[in-house]
């Protein structure tokens, strides 16, 4: 008895905040929330990938020096090359 009351007192409640909330099928509440999880999921992850794009570009050289210099229409070994 005491079982049964308490499952009236809660269902009553649940159904109060669903009816409040408007909420006629929790599962799919739970599914479009999960799809905004996944949404945000996506968008930090992109996030993400930019930066470590970033720093494998900045981790490539680009100032090559094979210690020749453009004279003219030829090239010229450097007198500072170090090579």
């Amino acid at each position: 008895m005491a079982l049964e009351s308490n499952q009236r007192l809660f269902g009553g409640i649940v159904d109060g905040i669903k009816d409040f909330f408007g909420i006629h099928s929790p599962s799919k509440l739970f599914a479009n929330l999960g799809g905004f999880m996944a949404e945000g999921l996506g968008e930090g992850f992109g996030d993400e990938m930019k930066d470590v794009s970033k720093s494998m570009q900045n981790a490539i050289p680009s100032d090559f020096d094979f210690g020749y210099e453009r004279h003219g229409f030829g090239f010229q070994r450097s007198t500072d090359a170090g090579v």
